[in-house]
């Protein structure tokens, strides 16, 4: 009896920490801009910039290693190489993309293609319910949410989203 009330308790306190670390994640996400950094494992380059959350569209605008942006707006990104001035528009799908969603949703809990697998004490880790992607979200302070991932080719990458104040 006395290891089912252990259980049980466990059980419960997993979920408030889990709901209480989902809540400050979706609080984060509901910031409007955010510097943007990125590295992956196999390149020295740290690409940053800015991202802007709208209403109804994304804005990306990488500053280094080189400079150009994405404006994610419905199923379209235009995307803009500001060194060479060129500009091109192309139809996407969010299951290529789920990094996209993930970000857009600024809910990770009410997201139907979103599901939490593992809760840690120092993130949660989700997976997206399309295309088996895991995520692993770790707030490093109030200020700095990092995600880390694989991408397509299997290269472990690491965004960081630090708010601009």
């Amino acid at each position: 009896m006395k290891f089912i009330a252990l259980l049980l308790f466990s059980s419960l306190t997993l979920n408030i920490y889990s709901d209480s670390y989902t809540d400050r994640i979706n609080i984060f996400l509901e910031a409007k801009k955010f510097d943007y950094m990125q590295i992956n494992n196999l390149s020295e380059d740290i690409v940053s910039g800015t991202l802007v959350l709208g209403n109804q569209d994304i804005i990306l605008k990488i500053e280094s290693p080189y400079r150009e942006s994405y404006i994610i707006n419905n199923n379209f990104v235009t995307y803009i190489d500001h060194d060479f001035s060129q500009q091109q528009t192309f139809e996407y799908d969010y299951d290529d993309f789920p990094l996209i969603r993930l970000i857009a949703s600024k809910n990770i809990i009410e997201s139907p293609d979103i599901r939490v697998i593992t809760l840690k004490e120092d993130g949660v880790l989700i997976t997206d319910k399309n295309n088996q992607q895991s995520f692993f979200l770790h707030l490093k302070d109030d200020q700095t949410l990092e995600i880390q991932f694989n991408d397509n080719y299997g290269i472990s990458n690491s965004v960081n989203l630090i708010k601009i104040l």
